[in-house]
């Protein structure tokens, strides 16, 4: 009759060390000189498997190599063993293999232990391994799993931080998520081995939280209400940081550059990881919003004597033609601003001063003309009608 391998014997189907963990004991044999450890059934050692591979799968260790071959990896340095299981699911060796998927867990599992053990490993059945994966080491099948939540199967990269929070991954705008998750999905493996989130979408209470522990320039934290995080359209990026958890340039460099082929731009540049729609609501995304701080952020041109001020990005600067179509309210703009055309320069003459006339002299006053009082009170509640537009956001429209 044939002898089971050692693990196998011991019910340890993942031939893990014994480091004292509780359940299990020291087995008599050693394995590349440490014993293994023995666990009271199959069930319990299969189990304890899964609980160590996921471990080290939301640790940051997502593919095939790194969880097997690479540093604090099942066996680390064995690039062949990581090879072969790679083989044997039907993935590459760098692939993002989202173990909070069970059916993935299940393959990878399969995988190991035939690494493991051989074709002696088909003696475990796979109402085993699911029952390890669902249940609690006993063969009973339990409430939920932890490792399958909702957060982390909707985005299998590395969570941190405020990320952790179940609501953090599920609060997200559905095409903030879909497009973050496009652009991890299209980077090279050795660019998505280090992706993850640090924050993602922060309900009220929260942002709150984070206002009150802010300076309150609204430089670092932005009040509630008015982050895009509270709209599920920004997140802040694991390891973008400017001091600590940095993760290589080359990755940075690869996200900031293909962001925008995703509908997706980093608007800060003092806040390098933050991320967030291009055209999230409440905001036009990049180029067209004067003033904000980023990489990818045009500014204005300054407005020189003799030539107009300059005109909302992506809007034609106005022309003769374009004043006698404007509505009344933007023609008493531009004549309350001393004839500019630009209403983003209400207040500023662009018109070049006047010059005396030839042989007058300097200080020479030229008469007033009468003043109508009932035209300049007509003016007044005109220039107040327009103003009030203005402040409402309907100046562009």
């Amino acid at each position: 009759m044939a002898v089971l391998p050692a693990g196998m014997r011991n019910n340890n189907p993942g031939n893990i060390k014994f480091i004292g963990q509780p359940g299990a004991r020291p087995s008599v044999n050693t394995d590349q000189g440490d014993p293994q450890a023995v666990y009271e059934s199959p069930q319990a050692g299969m189990r304890a498997m899964y609980d160590l591979l996921m471990r080290k799968y939301l640790g940051g260790k997502v593919t095939p190599r790194m969880i097997i071959a690479g540093q604090g990896g099942w066996t680390p340095g064995n690039e062949q063993a990581a090879a072969n299981i790679a083989k044997t699911m039907g993935v590459g060796l760098d692939d993002n293999i989202n173990l909070t998927d069970p059916a993935n867990a299940s393959r990878f599992m399969r995988a190991l232990m035939l690494q493991e053990h051989g074709q002696a490993s088909l003696t475990y059945g796979d109402d085993m391994i699911q029952a390890a994966i669902q249940g609690d080491g006993t063969g009973t099948q339990a409430a939920s799993n932890p490792y399958t939540t909702v957060a982390t199967a909707a985005f299998p990269y590395k969570l941190y931080g405020g990320a952790t929070r179940e609501d953090a991954i599920t609060g997200m705008n559905k095409s903030f998520s879909d497009a973050l998750l496009s652009l991890y999905n299209a980077a090279p493996p050795e660019v998505q081995r280090e992706l993850g989130l640090n924050s993602a979408y922060r309900n009220a209470a929260i942002q709150q939280q984070l206002w009150d522990k802010s300076d309150k320039t609204g430089r670092n934290v932005a009040p509630p209400g008015k982050s895009r995080h509270q709209f599920g359209e920004a997140a802040d990026l694991y390891g973008f940081g400017l001091t600590k958890d940095q993760v290589s340039q080359a990755t940075k460099d690869w996200v900031t550059q293909n962001a925008q082929k995703y509908g997706l731009f980093f608007p800060m540049e003092h806040e390098p990881w933050h991320i967030q729609l291009a055209k999230a609501q409440g905001q036009a995304g990049p180029g067209a919003s004067p003033g904000a701080v980023g990489p990818h952020v045009q500014h204005p041109p300054t407005a020189t004597v003799g030539q107009p001020g300059p005109a909302k990005l992506g809007t034609p600067a106005a022309t003769d033609a374009d004043e006698k179509k404007q509505p009344w309210w933007k023609k008493m703009l531009g004549d309350a601003a001393g004839g500019a055309t630009n209403f983003g320069e209400v207040g500023k003459s662009a018109a070049a001063p006047l010059q005396p006339s030839p042989g007058a002299a300097v200080n020479q006053l030229q008469p007033m003309s009468p003043v109508n009082p009932q035209q300049e009170e007509l003016k007044r509640q005109m220039l107040a009608q327009a103003m009030a537009r203005l402040n409402q956001g309907v100046l562009w429209s």
